[in-house]
């Protein structure tokens, strides 16, 4: 992922973080993608599985 403003942007981030050093947004962000994982898995579990 660029730091592009199109890129900061789209990901919905503001230009505060942009302050923010690298590792601490790489860090927000996996932890982001890991909540929106287990949100899907839960979904998954929760529904009954259509063939």
């Amino acid at each position: 992922m660029d730091a592009s403003p199109g890129t900061m942007k789209k990901a919905g981030l503001t230009k505060k973080t942009k302050s923010l050093s690298k590792s601490t947004l790489n860090y927000l962000i996996e932890k982001a993608v890991e909540l929106k994982l287990k949100q899907a898995c839960e979904m998954l579990r929760k529904k009954p599985h259509q063939e």
